[in-house]
């Protein structure tokens, strides 16, 4: 395990070094398609870019849920996603919706600190639905590491970014 750390490591800092690190932010990609051992991604002006590793989804700021699956979820008037108390779409049955975009109670979610309080939490509701053992300690430990909030209405998970 730690030689895999290692490598993966020294991959992220020999592209750092090279200078293979590219950012652009003022890209939408509307096409990717896999080429034989590279990945072409096709903005929706026509340019595209090459890529050796597999494409990962990065909306930015932008709400990740109306980009891919805006018929998965009702919406509230202000934009945002109508979500079940485990927060599930009310229109998909088993369409769970977690990161900077969920809202739930007066709990905002908006960074990865604040919305993995609710991934036990949602793993939890899956294994149930079926019909998996969960160990109640397990539940408790997450709980007691602020990992497990089930209750997100008076709480003070709010955001002022």
């Amino acid at each position: 395990m730690a030689l895999y750390k290692t490598e993966i490591f020294y991959l992220h800092v020999n592209q750092k070094i090279s200078g293979n690190i590219k950012i652009f932010t003022s890209a939408t990609i509307r096409r990717i398609e896999k080429l034989a051992a590279e990945y072409e991604l096709i903005t929706d002006n026509g340019e595209s870019f090459k890529a050796e590793n597999t494409p990962i989804l990065c909306t930015g700021f932008q709400n990740g849920v109306k980009t891919i699956a805006t018929s998965l979820f009702e919406y509230k008037e202000n934009g945002e996603a109508l979500l079940n108390q485990f927060d599930e779409s009310t229109v998909a049955k088993n369409v769970f919706l977690t990161g900077p975009s969920v809202r739930n109670g007066s709990a905002i979610f908006c960074y990865v600190y604040k919305f993995r309080q609710r991934f036990a939490l949602i793993a939890n509701e899956i294994a149930q639905r079926n019909d998996l053992i969960v160990d109640p300690k397990k539940i408790e430990y997450y709980k007691k590491q602020s990992f497990y909030l089930d209750d997100c209405f008076d709480c003070d998970v709010t955001c002022t970014c």
